[in-house]
């Protein structure tokens, strides 16, 4: 009877092990954001009220599962004390699903595909006389693009920066 009670157990344990190995072998999701790869601003609108611009991320899922992105957003990070010529604020969309509203729709990124994110921004003169002056005066500044992405995992936020330089903002007034 003991020796029963013992193959019984020895049997559960190998295939709890078994079980472990197989989960652990699927994989997991990995969304990369290549912003070293982003395009350069273009410009989108301009009035002597507000600039509007936006370039692009691409983005790939190079795991070996689905991951889910559920929301992405931006932050510029430029305040008054570093330059208040100007209000920066920003969106992202998918490049395929343009929206005008600040809504990002969450999406399915199945494993070894890619796609573009758009970052949209729009700058609004603050004690600039105008747009085009609030631009000309802008200094190198970063912008979070923040991710929150889920798969196998708890959600998690992913933060990749990226830095809109003077030149970058002095290419708008040229277009």
């Amino acid at each position: 009877m003991w020796m029963l009670v013992g193959i019984i157990v020895i049997l559960i344990i190998i295939a709890v092990v078994a079980l472990g190995a197989f989960i652990n072998k699927q994989g997991q999701e990995e969304i990369v954001f290549y912003v070293e790869k982003r395009t350069p601003v273009r410009l989108v609108a301009a009035t002597s009220e507000q600039i509007k611009f936006e370039l692009d991320v691409p983005f790939a899922n190079v795991g070996r599962e689905e991951g889910i992105i559920m929301d992405a957003y931006v932050r510029p990070y430029v305040c008054v004390e570093q330059y208040d010529g100007a209000l920066l604020r920003g969106k992202v969309n998918l490049k395929a699903k343009p929206r005008e509203d600040d809504y990002f729709e969450a999406m399915l990124v199945p494993p070894n595909t890619h796609d573009t994110l758009t970052l949209k921004f729009e700058l609004t003169p603050l004690k600039a006389k105008d747009a085009k002056a609030a631009a000309a005066g802008m200094p190198d500044i970063d912008v979070a693009l923040y991710v929150e992405e889920r798969g196998r995992t708890e959600l998690y936020r992913t933060k990749k920066i990226i830095t809109l330089t003077s030149a970058d903002f002095q290419s708008l007034l040229t277009k």
